[in-house]
């Protein structure tokens, strides 16, 4: 058991919040917001890595905002753009009054007691300037909503709104420092048309709640709605994110010949997508040779083979791998291959 809490290590000898422990016996430090990114803190630390986005994915932040309770002292405008890095989740806040509303928005014209404001529901906006199919979207928060005398944790309902006006209910998501930024991923029924949202529309009955910014993430270069909507003879373009004009003419591969073995074709005009079986006759074993590696199956392109196909002697394999032990026997696993044309 360790005597004391705050070191990294716990009195019931567990890791810390934010503290990292290396070594045995353990040497733990403070690693959120040291300036130096290590790669277990990618995903969490905005201090210090900046805000993370997986590979294939887009994050756009809000571009506009509006809210329940709009004052001069807690304007929406500041959930706008990225939330800043040097802003930290708190929980168990009684004031927010300590400069919070210049980096997040609260109802701070809301004063107490907070029992009476059970049934008080505070929301707020936040648009994008490009409307896109989500695939999550990303709240940050400075305060989670919880205070000292209720253990009770808060709550957050989350609605997507779409180009057409159209509500889609996300549920309802606790709220936790320990889970910030909270990422809610977006479920597609896939037997409904895809729809790009515009905005996102958070909701919660706490005033101790503080939100810094929201994002919408979407697949980077993949719009389900565009792809959906291309015609015949067009094709989605990922770098255009439309549909562009295409026109395809099939070409045949040239006839493929193999000495020393039969071929078995599944398609006698050597089309594209043939696949053809080669067998080798006996003694013989297939060799393609291509950066060191061996290659059982060849693809034609550009209306050529990309490798050579020849059957050799199991015997001449000794100088194609010279390596080999002298009285060391080879014997070939099978003598079937399978080539794919096109």
């Amino acid at each position: 058991m360790n005597k004391l809490n705050g070191d990294g290590c716990s009195l019931f000898c567990k890791q810390e919040v934010s503290f990292n422990c290396i070594d045995e016996p353990s040497r733990c430090y403070f690693h959120d917001g040291d300036g130096v990114c290590e790669e277990f803190e990618q995903k969490t630390s905005i201090k210090d890595c900046g805000v993370y986005t997986p590979q294939g994915f887009l994050d756009q932040w809000a571009s506009n905002a509006s809210v329940s309770h709009q004052d001069h002292q807690c304007p929406g405008w500041v959930i706008i753009g990225q939330p800043a890095a040097s802003q930290v989740c708190r929980t168990k806040v009684i004031d927010l009054s300590e400069g919070i509303s210049q980096h997040a928005w609260y109802p701070c014209t809301i004063s107490y007691p907070y029992s009476q404001l059970a049934q008080t529901t505070f929301w707020l906006r936040a648009y994008f300037s490009q409307p896109m199919v989500a695939a999550a979207v990303i709240v940050h928060l400075v305060t989670d909503g919880t205070y000292y005398g209720d253990q009770r944790q808060e709550t957050i309902s989350v609605q997507l709104l779409d180009t057409k006006d159209q509500s889609h209910d996300l549920g309802l998501h606790v709220l936790s420092c320990r889970n910030n930024p909270l990422i809610i991923p977006v479920a597609h029924d896939l037997s409904q048309p895809f729809y790009h949202s515009q905005a996102v529309r958070v909701s919660f009955s706490s005033p101790l709640v503080a939100i810094s910014g929201v994002a919408l993430r979407s697949f980077d270069n993949f719009d389900p709605v565009t792809l959906s909507s291309c015609q015949r003879g067009e094709t989605y373009s990922s770098a255009e994110q439309s549909c562009v004009h295409f026109a395809c003419e099939a070409t045949d591969c040239p006839e493929l010949a193999v000495e020393n073995a039969s071929l078995n074709c599944s398609s006698s005009d050597r089309s594209h997508g043939a696949q053809c079986t080669v067998s080798c006759r006996t003694g013989y074993v297939l060799q393609i040779r291509r950066d060191d590696e061996l290659i059982k199956s060849q693809v034609c392109a550009d209306a050529g083979l990309r490798a050579p196909l020849q059957p050799r002697k199991a015997d001449q394999l000794w100088n194609v791998f010279p390596a080999l032990s002298p009285g060391l026997k080879i014997v070939p696993p099978h003598n079937r291959y399978s080539i794919n044309m096109c």
